[in-house]
């Protein structure tokens, strides 16, 4: 197992969440980088304008970390839709089953640490619409 991973050697999945426009989604701590814990690490860049589609993960939690930049997330339950600004240093937790999407409203590109919990080698994201 790595003890060391740095951005570089993060993997940029094939299976790109076609959600995400024209951002990268690398890969930190997770089994398919070498690193097989029972938690997921990835940093989602976002360049401004760019949005993942509304989704949800069956079988995953999320906390999204925001590093830099600004933007706008909407979670979707049964008790209705709330709206956050997204800004440096607040932690979003997502648990199962929460429609969730996220756009980025800056000028700047919106840095974001994803940690998922269990990290599935496969994806199970569902689109929303």
């Amino acid at each position: 197992m790595k003890s060391v991973v740095r951005i570089s050697d993060g993997l940029i999945p094939e299976d790109k969440p076609v959600q995400l426009q024209s951002g990268i989604l690398r890969r930190m701590i997770h089994p398919d980088n070498g690193t097989p814990l029972s938690v997921a690490v990835s940093l989602l860049i976002m360049n401004p304008g760019d949005e993942v589609a509304p989704h949800y993960h069956k079988h995953r939690e999320e906390v999204y970390y925001i590093l830099s930049g600004e933007g706008v997330a909407v979670h979707r339950n049964t008790e209705g839709e709330e709206e956050i600004k997204l800004e440096k240093n607040i932690a979003i937790p997502i648990p199962k089953n929460m429609i969730h999407d996220i756009k980025c409203t800056g000028e700047e590109p919106l840095w974001i640490l994803v940690i998922m919990s269990p990290p599935l080698p496969v994806d199970d994201s569902y689109r929303a619409d």
